[in-house]
């Protein structure tokens, strides 16, 4: 539904293959990921999903690691 969609597949990538909380299980990862995004469908909240892509994609500050960060913490803006 944006011209984002290539870094959203970049983002599906990392998560499936170095977030640390990962089950394994192709499937199931997938799902979770979509989870962390709002349907564009049943909500016009654009700006919170890519608020969260932009996590994936932000430089790793010194001593924290991008696969640390806990995605369910995140709070909706």
């Amino acid at each position: 539904m944006n011209n984002a969609c290539g870094f959203y597949c970049l983002a599906l990538l990392h998560f499936v293959t170095a977030y640390p909380k990962r089950s394994n299980d192709l499937y199931s990862d997938v799902e979770a990921f979509l989870s962390l995004f709002d349907d564009l469908n049943t909500s016009c909240d654009w700006q919170k999903n890519e608020f969260l892509l932009k996590k994936f994609f932000q430089p790793v500050e010194l001593g924290k690691n991008i696969t640390n960060i806990d995605f369910e913490s995140i709070d909706d803006r």
